[in-house]
């Protein structure tokens, strides 16, 4: 059943249609006693006919309701009306990222910010075990005051299962599933750092890292590809957030960043000025593959042959590596190769792929590799 702009329902007269979808729809309401504005969800057209996703949103609504984050859209109250179950939420005025990205593209500076400001907000919710499971460029509101605001927190895992199980797609949002959602594995607060990361990526350079040319190629390669060097597509990005991005994308959750606040942390490290802003444009895929081919990431058995075995000794290079990943994994193989094009002597290598550790452990990183 839907409601009527003009309709009063409790407290709340209808004054608008926000938006709707297949498994719920949006209004705009005032508070009759307040006056406030805000912004009813109506979550199920009857809470008979499904009582397990109706007890599915009932327990993600508890959870939303312990969260108490500027940068998370607030959970007011909920209630039933009608053998409807409805939510009363913040109404978040402004433009959604995705919107922005069709719309004029980001700069550099704005996108690293944003995603500053969103990852903020997951380590609230990762700290109480509420995990996101959708979060993407539409997703993600910036307000005109320049705070970004998560939307469809908490909600979103319970309709993420049910298009998966029961209509074999994600309405969009497979472009920036993580592997383990895709391959229908257990997931935890890394599958929103890898969902982050991917929508990072097509901040900043204006293409998604895993195209195409329908849902189920895409989400094969999530599985099995590795996404183009971002700075193969934008060159203004800059080693720091390339490296970021990379461990961000990690198809093992165990490789990635562990935590939002680690990967926030890696991204504040990072030196960009305000003018280094020029909007990324003119190549956001919105439906379908990207229109310029990029150039796929090395494999790894192409990786050997490159300018650093010329410039360094290839065993010294090798043992750099073995001693990176025990504290980096897997990445360090990429780490210490960029590295190598640029360092001027082995000392100045070790402190750029030191940059990388833990300051708690670059000490010991340092002295173990000095001799190589």
């Amino acid at each position: 059943m839907s409601f009527r702009i003009g309709e009063i329902v409790a407290d709340y007269e209808i004054t608008g249609v926000l938006g709707s979808g297949g498994m719920s729809t949006v209004y705009q309401v005032r508070h009759l006693i307040s006056n406030r504005a805000e912004a009813m969800k109506v979550l199920l057209p009857n809470l008979d006919a499904d009582p397990e996703l109706a007890e599915r949103f009932m327990r993600e609504i508890r959870m939303l309701a312990s969260l108490s984050h500027p940068g998370i859209a607030m959970l007011h109250t909920a209630f039933r009306e009608r053998n409807q179950l409805l939510m009363v939420m913040e109404l978040v005025k402004g433009e959604t990222v995705s919107a922005i990205l069709r719309r004029k593209g980001l700069g550099l500076y704005d996108a690293v910010t944003l995603t500053i400001q969103t990852l903020d907000a997951l380590a609230h919710a990762h700290q109480r075990h509420v995990i996101h499971r959708d979060i993407k460029p539409s997703n993600i509101m910036l307000t005109p005051n320049g705070q970004t605001k998560l939307l469809d927190f908490g909600i979103a895992r319970a309709v993420a299962d049910v298009q998966i199980t029961q209509k074999g797609t994600t309405l969009g949002s497979f472009h920036y599933m993580s592997p383990e959602q895709v391959r229908d594995l257990p997931v935890d607060h890394r599958t929103d750092i890898y969902s982050a990361g991917v929508t990072l990526y097509e901040m900043a350079t204006g293409k998604r890292p895993f195209t195409g040319t329908d849902s189920y190629a895409v989400m094969r390669s999530h599985v099995e590809h590795d996404p183009a060097p971002p700075e193969s597509i934008n060159p203004r990005i800059p080693r720091a957030l390339s490296h970021a991005l990379a461990r961000a994308l990690m198809k093992n959750p165990a490789e990635r960043f562990q935590t939002a606040t680690a990967f926030l942390e890696s991204l504040k490290a990072i030196q960009l000025a305000p003018s280094e802003n020029a909007p990324i444009v003119g190549n956001v895929n919105v439906t379908g593959p990207t229109s310029t081919p990029t150039t796929p990431m090395p494999k790894p058995a192409e990786q050997s042959g490159s300018v650093a075995a010329i410039k360094f000794d290839p065993a010294a290079l090798h043992r750099l590596t073995l001693v990176l990943a025990d504290h980096m994994g897997p990445i360090a193989a990429i780490l210490v190769k960029r590295a190598a094009k640029t360092a001027a002597s082995w000392e100045g290598l070790c402190h750029a792929v030191a940059s990388e550790v833990p300051e708690s452990d670059r000490a010991a990183f340092l002295a173990s590799v000095r001799q190589g």
